[in-house]
């Protein structure tokens, strides 16, 4: 079968902001970074693959089980990535068939996903717009960026007359010429890695992501088996206080157990990194919005909402990570706007092990720990109370808040 598409990956990044690993062999849920990229390529049947190398290529090459690739080595990989991309697209240059379509696709973004590639190529083609973008499902755009036949003749030209070679690259192309760029809606994310941060927090929502997939219809079941009195009690202190129509977020929203119960009077959106759980959410929610998404880096406009809600989900975010995503809630909700959470009640450090038959993570803080965090995200608590629930393996204990963005204040994130 004739290839849809060729593919350039760039992997020749100095990757400073990284440490002393070479970023791109640095594992990922089991394997390395860029092998990731590859053989997500591989299963799109995109070919040829070229991956332009260069910073620790000596390392790369032996870490990485490689098919048909081609590789090419840029010697000067700190004077930019645009450089790299036309490095790549001069090899593809070179043979004799090659597909009327070339991916741009990074080496540090291991979660990217056949579907989103199949995306990309389902769009028709259009010579007059030849440079396609991905929009992922929390609203961000970038890569793998996608060139018509024309697109890469201009990509190359553009790379060629640069006066400096740019670490954005095909970035400032795009924005020079917006009229020739489309935007293609894609399924789930594809954050970049920069840093070991970065790595932890997106191996830490991947694997919370796995888990709930495979869980799928089993944690519906499981979680009707929870005796849960407290929740909708608090659940009716947040709604009494809303205006029918409010904006409501709903952080972690699983298979939108909450969203069910508020869709018929507000107008709520749901995130959360389970494509299986929000495709259980969109078949019977589907008066709601629903983003496939992590709490912990997704961003909304200043006062976008009216309320945010997050129930038993902050516990899967890294707790090092609540202080700005309290920010964040707070910069999202409009001046008096509310914020219900169940959050943990507990010291308890980050934790990953098998839950429900699954691989799984978990952190949280104790309760007054959780509360000097909320006030330092500069919300006024108008319930906070440490309740007991029965799951189906024992009693479990968290902490419920309800807290109010004050009046005039100015959120920041």
């Amino acid at each position: 079968m004739r290839s849809r598409a060729a593919a350039v990956v760039l992997a020749a990044g100095v990757g400073t902001r990284f440490g002393e690993t070479p970023k791109l062999i640095a594992p990922f849920l089991g394997k390395r970074m860029l092998q990731h990229a590859l053989d997500t390529l591989h299963d799109a049947r995109v070919e040829p693959i070229v991956v332009v190398l260069g910073h620790a290529s000596g390392e790369i090459r032996p870490a990485i089980a490689w098919r048909d690739e081609i590789v090419v080595v840029n010697q000067n990989p700190e004077r930019g990535l645009l450089r790299s991309v036309l490095l790549g697209l001069r090899r593809l240059d070179q043979l004799w068939s090659l597909p009327q379509r070339t991916l741009i696709v990074l080496g540090d973004q291991p979660q990217l996903e056949r579907g989103q590639i199949e995306a990309l190529l389902a769009a028709d083609a259009d010579e007059e717009r030849p440079f396609v973008v991905p929009r992922y499902q929390d609203g961000s755009t970038g890569n793998p960026a996608m060139l018509e036949s024309t697109g890469r003749v201009a990509a190359e030209q553009f790379a060629i007359h640069s006066r400096k070679d740019l670490d954005r690259g095909l970035g400032p192309m795009f924005a020079r010429f917006p009229e020739r760029v489309r935007l293609v809606d894609v399924p789930g994310r594809n954050p970049d890695i920069d840093t070991t941060a970065d790595l932890q927090r997106v191996e830490t929502a991947a694997l919370v992501a796995r888990g709930y997939d495979a869980l799928g219809s089993g944690y519906v079941e499981w979680g009707s088996r929870i005796v849960d009195e407290a929740r909708p009690r608090f659940v009716g202190e947040l709604t009494q206080r809303l205006s029918i129509g409010a904006r409501v977020l709903d952080l972690g929203c699983g298979s939108g157990a909450m969203a069910k119960d508020l869709a018929a009077t507000f107008d709520v959106t749901g995130v959360d990194v389970s494509a299986v759980q929000l495709a259980v959410a969109r078949r019977e929610i589907p008066k709601a919005k629903f983003i496939q998404g992590d709490m912990a880096s997704i961003r909304f406009p200043a006062a976008s909402f009216d309320a945010v809600a997050a129930l038993y989900s902050i516990i899967h975010v890294p707790r090092d990570l609540h202080p700005g995503l309290f920010r964040n809630v707070a910069h999202w909700l409009r001046p008096g706007g509310l914020f219900l959470a169940a959050l943990s009640a507990r010291d308890d450090p980050p934790w990953t092990g098998e839950w429900l038959g699954q691989p799984m993570f978990f952190s949280g803080f104790d309760a007054e720990t959780n509360r000097r965090l909320l006030a330092e995200a500069g919300f006024e608590m108008l319930i906070d109370e440490e309740v007991e629930l029965q799951e189906p393996e024992g009693p479990a204990r968290f902490q419920w808040v309800l807290a109010r963005r004050p009046e005039g204040q100015i959120g920041t994130t």
